[in-house]
């Protein structure tokens, strides 16, 4: 009898084991979602005001040149950030600052050589891009505004992958989260209002970006002045050309897969319907926030569990991750997908045309955050080979449905393109995770958040059907508060309420 209860007390002390990881993975969630929401939200709501200033032609032209700025950015970074963290962290460990001094001249002189070369790509082909490709004239000047802040992308990337290498969580967000978008809308407003019009805005953007790189030198100062050793600055540029390198051409591949469909439709299409596609994906995309949030503070528990192949305790992390991330997302996007017009009329009336593509793109971006971090776990296995194949793959694949889509069905087509790409990939992911590395993707806790999500819709439904009258603000209350309701209704999981008890806020609530 003794035995027996010994052995349940054990069983009980490992079964809360993982509890403290999860308040650290909570706490920290909270305190990152709220510099990344203040900035991702600002940037947002820049991209409502800019689209009502501009109108839908013009803000279609500027998401064109953003989508070409964003695919060469790949080809500027070449992966230098990713390196630049690892190398940043090892040496760090090693106690070695001379060390440390040289990875990070090394990575920010090859972020601005490859910033360079890929900015004179763009200036150079900007003319046959605009009138030959796109056949669009006032696209040339966007592009040539746009390769100016490409050098200054690129550098202010790796300087920001330093920043987090050092934990330095303060900076990183005053300039990425804070700075960054506020001196983008201040002077867009400014230059705007001056009738510097669709150029005013880019100017803005690269203006931001430069006074990131500026404002990354105030912490990095002491990296830049000390003395290099350890192979000097060429030794270390090896190596990190030598670890970031395989993945570029996976990477690149990805980024023109996520691009296609804006690029294709800015082909075939006016740019009016570029810029209400881009409106809708830009809303879409809201809920990759949540899952980015918890997969920044959860990565190092998971890497670790992964690296010692706890894969009860991986599984665990994982599932919880997961239903976090579902819990968050889900009723967000049940109110992109019962309120797709008002939500886009915020952009301006004209905008209400891409209902149908907020609703599909809604969908992708649901299935990609309730797949948490696959990709992730199958780097930490070991498997970034098949992560490379993963990419290609679906990159082709997207982009052929794109080719076969978007000539026929404009906007929608583009948006049922990025769909196709996101399931498969996500599928790709998760099977590979379960069968490879024995994660199981999709836990059992997910089937309450996803009754209260189907519960408060059929409320919602109803109350429409009596109240027809009823505005959408209260509407979405509704929404919001069935799904909660019934939620606690059905019971938080013992994970979920033994670390809510920890959280400052809520601990003194649940019991």
């Amino acid at each position: 009898m003794e035995c027996a209860v010994t052995t349940g007390s054990q069983q009980m002390v490992q079964a809360a084991a993982h509890v403290p990881q999860l308040v650290r993975i909570a706490r920290g969630t909270a305190l990152f979602a709220a510099g990344t929401v203040f900035g991702l939200g600002l940037n947002y709501v820049y991209g409502i005001v800019l689209a009502r200033l501009l109108g839908a032609d013009d803000f279609g032209l500027y998401s064109l040149g953003l989508a070409l700025f964003n695919v060469l950015t790949v080809i500027a970074i070449a992966g230098l950030d990713n390196a630049a963290l690892k190398f940043v962290a090892d040496t760090k460990a090693q106690g070695n600052s001379n060390q440390i001094n040289g990875v990070v001249r090394a990575a920010l002189l090859l972020s601005l050589a490859f910033g360079g070369i890929a900015a004179l790509l763009l200036v150079f082909t900007a003319h046959g891009v605009a009138h030959t490709v796109f056949a669009k004239d006032a696209l040339e000047p966007v592009l040539w505004w746009f390769a100016i802040g490409i050098p200054a992308f690129s550098v202010s990337a790796v300087m920001i992958a330093v920043l987090q290498a050092n934990q330095d969580v303060v900076w990183r967000t005053s300039i990425k989260y804070l700075m960054e978008p506020i001196v983008k809308a201040v002077l867009t407003l400014i230059l705007v209002w001056v009738g510097w019009g669709l150029e005013g805005a880019i100017i803005a953007s690269v203006a931001a970006l430069v006074g990131s790189v500026m404002l990354s030198l105030i912490p990095l100062r002491p990296f830049l002045r000390r003395s290099v050793s350890g192979g000097g600055v060429r030794g270390h540029a090896g190596a990190i050309l030598s670890f970031s390198s395989p993945l570029l051409l996976a990477l690149l591949a990805a980024s023109v897969a996520n691009r296609t469909d804006l690029l294709l439709l800015g082909y075939w299409w006016p740019s009016s319907d570029v810029g209400i596609y881009a409106a809708a994906f830009q809303t879409a995309t809201v809920l990759t926030v949540i899952l980015g949030c918890l997969e920044s503070i959860a990565t190092p528990y998971l890497s670790e569990s992964v690296a010692a192949s706890d894969w009860k305790h991986t599984n665990i992390l994982y599932g919880t991750v997961v239903r976090w991330s579902c819990v968050c997302a889900l009723p967000l996007c049940l109110i992109m997908l019962l309120f797709p017009a008002q939500i886009l009329s915020i952009f301006g009336p004209t905008f209400q045309a891409g209902a149908g593509c907020l609703i599909i793109l809604a969908c992708g971006h649901l299935i990609n955050a309730v797949t948490a971090c696959a990709n992730n776990a199958l780097l930490w296995a070991g498997h970034s080979r098949r992560v490379m194949w993963n990419y290609l793959i679906v990159a082709a694949a997207q982009i052929a449905a794109d080719l076969a889509l978007i000539p026929r069905y404009g906007m929608v087509g583009a948006a049922c393109g990025a769909f196709f790409g996101l399931l498969l990939m996500n599928w790709l992911r998760t099977w590979q995770a379960s069968h490879l590395i024995g994660i199981h993707p999709f836990p059992a806790t997910l089937t309450k958040p996803l009754a209260a999500g189907a519960a408060g819709v059929v409320f919602l439904l109803g109350v429409r059907w009596l109240l027809p009258q009823a505005g959408p603000f209260p509407q979405v209350m509704l929404l919001l508060g069935s799904y909660v309701g019934v939620l606690l209704l059905l019971g938080l999981e013992q994970d979920d309420l033994r670390v809510c008890r920890q959280l400052p806020l809520i601990g003194g609530v649940v019991r």
